[in-house]
């Protein structure tokens, strides 16, 4: 064999082997695929914190409490960075947010580690805290679906809003929540409304398009137009593994974040959820009636009461004047022609008609 041809089948041998390297690499990390449509007998998750799962199904992040902070992360991490190059992913999930308050909200989070470091309740979502906002060690990117106006350093001017964060919770892009429908129209959403929600989040490692869809899902499918697409590059965010789930907080105001079903996908479209098996979430009882409530029912009672009181005396001095202005006969009338009351020649006379008085 001459040299040149030997070169020819390394170059040849190094190709071949390289693809069949890619090709390994796309089938690991499209290997990542799960759907919850409840959480119910779910072994593969980590919970934090407030974060449980109620004996319905559901995955509470935090109950209507005040400052708590919850976190669920898939256990296995997913290699979502392939040869410099971040692999498409796809997750849907239904949401309710049962409102005591409002709270603050939550997020889908991908992570480099299921621990997030300085993560804070309130406005940070139990993602991060005032002290690391911005820093590129962070490695934290989320889409939130916020429900109250932050202050202060966040500076968000929608409290009920969708935002993409990247390494920070000041966000890159965000919009009011609603949906477009087919012909153009955006529908507003209310987060906190105790409506379930089903959100898709994906992005396309290719074109780098970062597309986020939500909806009720009394909608009937899935709006063809996405409520955010955003070119995005999230190599700088990415290390080649990295762990999904979702995080919440409360603060003092609070609210019951739940998630009923989700379903992630490396390499592909996420599977889509069965609607019809989604979870019951228990209804907050309601909130006892406030001060002002009490007097004004004090108050209403008191007036209906005394109105009713004045309402009978009248009506019974009413009867008590009739019954002493009414005509009777005296004994010695009664075997002789007496006196006739209105009443009785009225009657009498047929309502005093003409033919009857001729």
């Amino acid at each position: 064999m001459t040299p040149s041809s030997s070169c020819i089948c390394l170059v040849g041998y190094l190709a071949v082997m390289s693809l069949l390297h890619n090709c390994f690499l796309c089938s690991v990390t499209a290997d990542v695929d799960f759907l919850y449509n409840s959480f119910k007998h779910a072994t593969d998750l980590s919970l934090d914190g407030s974060a449980s799962i109620l004996s319905g199904g559901a995955l509470q992040l935090t109950n209507d409490s005040n400052n708590l902070m919850g976190h669920a992360f898939f256990d296995s991490p997913a290699q979502v960075v392939s040869g410099n190059v971040v692999v498409s992913f796809s997750t849907a999930f239904v949401f309710d947010i049962v409102t005591g308050g409002p709270g603050v909200g939550l997020a889908f989070v991908v992570a480099a580690s299921k621990v997030l470091p300085g993560a804070t309740a309130e406005q940070y979502l139990d993602l991060l805290g005032k002290n690391n906002l911005g820093n590129s060690s962070n490695h934290v990117f989320a889409v939130e679906f916020d429900t109250v106006q932050a202050n202060g350093l966040l500076n968000k001017t929608n409290g009920n809003h969708v935002g993409v964060d990247l390494n920070s919770l000041v966000s890159n892009v965000s919009e009011p929540a609603g949906y477009f429908t087919d012909d153009g129209k955006n529908i507003s959403v209310t987060l906190e409304s105790a409506q379930s929600i089903q959100a898709w989040v994906d992005y396309d490692g290719s074109s780098k398009i970062l597309n986020v869809t939500i909806a009720p899902v009394s909608v009937a499918s899935r709006p063809h137009r996405p409520l955010i697409s955003h070119a995005i590059d999230l190599l700088p965010i990415f290390k080649q593994d990295m762990y999904v789930g979702f995080s919440a907080a409360t603060g003092k105001l609070a609210s019951s974040h739940d998630i009923l079903a989700w379903s992630f996908r490396t390499g592909g479209a996420a599977q889509a959820i069965d609607l019809s098996r989604l979870p019951k979430v228990p209804k907050p009882p309601a909130p006892p009636p406030s001060m002002s409530t009490v007097v004004n029912i004090v108050a209403v009672s008191c007036v209906v009461t005394l109105t009713a009181i004045v309402v009978a005396i009248a009506f019974a001095l009413w009867l008590w004047r009739r019954a002493i202005l009414a005509e009777t006969l005296e004994e010695w009338e009664l075997d002789h022609p007496h006196r006739l009351s209105y009443k009785e020649l009225y009657r009498a006379t047929k309502g005093f008609w003409n033919s009857v008085l001729d």
